[in-house]
């Protein structure tokens, strides 16, 4: 079906207020169009990031495959004009050789440089690199780290060219690269006596995004419920009263029984045949929407969770102006869940803050057993958290983004599943003999209360 809107990314612009404010660097950042020099005499400690994570002990991660995802990043502004604002969004890959990883927007959407994991699984290793080839001039830019040092006053020099940025894998996930440190981009013939560069950041930090890691056996089936969705139906429609509802299995979570999960809302032939990108081959499919109703008037979707949807993130530049598709898989959330599982905010104090701008937040009513999401933005593989949405041709956003969803009818059941959900759990063979402590892999038959079903460990 021909698209009716367009894409707009966002940075995440959840205030409240006239201004916006920007959490991550999702704004896309090309190299090649990217003009303008700098030089060293235009770097001091100008900005200094204060929020960046916390420190934690070393550890050894068990391989590349532990630092595949999203990242947010960190770093000291030290020139004025850094589009970036010491925010970073990085994509980490897994790289052709053993030990190998890619990294793409950092900060340039359109390089892609080569990293390796140290041999006892430690640190990163950023070498110096040659990254991109500019035919306007005939010179190579190069991602270069620099050794700095400060002066009393702010000042930045650059001492010594390093063959390796060494970042630091951290206990909670964060790589720390040390404070005199800079991350540089440079052409290929520059000197430290005559540094001048398109992009640097000093004291880098990066930590992967908290992705919901989805174990199906730690969820309860409910029934059945009926989704009518507006994150992406609402780039072909004119209106809601073209979307289309379908119904849709849903799960509990066995903890916390004010969570819920939509399972495999964009599997049907409904969305393959609205959305080409689904029959892809080799790309999945399965996905969920995971959301809290746990203060009626605050539902709130949890971010870092792929859908099973994909969307054609590719945009046309002045370099590229009918680029490939590039199909990734959507991550919906809604401006609730950003502010509570990301920002850490309480339901009670979102419910405060947007009551006293008299802005509406998502909802559910128990006694229709409808949630009404709104305030909904989505984010895509390569940049999670980025504020995605659907604009018109004259690039204002469509105000009718809503999605509903009626539950089902949960009486009787909440109590027994999560009575259940105490209950001791054991664990048979497929022979039914008891197991103290199945390994993992193995195929067993989890039993807790009256609940019984088959599980790999």
């Amino acid at each position: 079906m021909k698209k009716s809107y367009a894409l707009f990314v966002a940075g995440l612009a959840m205030s409240l207020s006239a201004t916006a404010v920007t959490k991550t660097a999702d704004k896309t950042v090309s190299a090649l169009e990217a003009q303008e020099m700098y030089s060293a005499s235009q770097l001091s400690i100008s900005n200094r990031v204060s929020n960046r994570p916390l420190k934690a002990a070393p550890m050894k991660a068990a391989g590349v495959e532990n630092l595949v995802g999203g990242y947010e990043g960190f770093y000291d502004q030290i020139y004025e004009n850094d589009p970036m604002k010491g925010r970073l969004a990085p994509y980490f890959m897994k790289g052709e050789n053993a030990g190998e990883l890619e990294i793409t927007r950092l900060p340039y959407s359109d390089i892609t440089m080569k990293a390796n994991l140290s041999s006892d699984n430690t640190k990163l290793l950023i070498p110096a690199q040659n990254v991109l080839y500019r035919e306007s001039d005939g010179k190579w830019l190069k991602f270069q780290a620099v050794e700095c040092s400060v002066a009393s006053d702010g000042t930045i020099t650059m001492d010594k060219f390093l063959d390796n940025a060494e970042g630091v894998i951290m206990e909670d996930g964060t790589i720390e690269f040390p404070e005199n440190v800079v991350f540089s981009y440079i052409f290929d013939d520059t000197t430290l006596d005559d540094f001048s560069f398109m992009w640097v950041g000093k004291y880098v930090s990066i930590k992967r995004y908290d992705y919901l890691d989805f174990v199906e056996s730690e969820w309860i089936p409910v029934g059945k419920g009926q989704f009518t969705d507006g994150w992406f139906q609402s780039q072909f429609f004119n209106s809601v009263q073209g979307f289309t509802t379908e119904d849709v299995d849903v799960l509990c979570n066995a903890k916390d029984n004010n969570l819920y999960a939509i399972v495999n809302p964009y599997k049907s032939d409904y969305w393959t045949e609205l959305e080409s990108y689904q029959n892809a081959d080799g790309m999945p499919r399965d996905g969920y929407i995971v959301f809290s109703v746990e203060n009626p008037n605050c539902v709130a979707v949890r971010p870092f969770v792929p859908c099973g949807y994909y969307v054609d993130m590719a945009q046309p530049s002045q370099t590229d102006p009918n680029p490939e598709p590039d199909p990734q898989m959507g991550y919906p959330y809604n401006v609730e869940g950003q502010l509570h599982w990301y920002d850490g905010q309480s339901f009670d104090e979102i419910v405060a803050d947007y009551a006293s701008a008299g802005a509406p937040l998502s909802t559910y009513n128990k006694a229709t057993r409808t949630v009404e999401f709104i305030n909904l933005y989505f984010g895509y593989e390569m940049s999670p958290l980025a504020s995605v949405y659907w604009v018109n041709s004259e690039q204002d956003r469509i105000d009718w983004m809503v999605s509903k969803f009626i539950m089902p009818d949960l009486s009787g059941i909440n109590g027994v599943e999560m009575e259940n959900a105490d209950a001791p759990v054991k664990y048979y063979n497929m022979q039914g003999m008891e197991i103290a402590n199945p390994a993992e892999g193995q195929l067993v038959i989890k039993k807790q209360g009256n609940n019984v079903v088959k599980v790999v460990m």
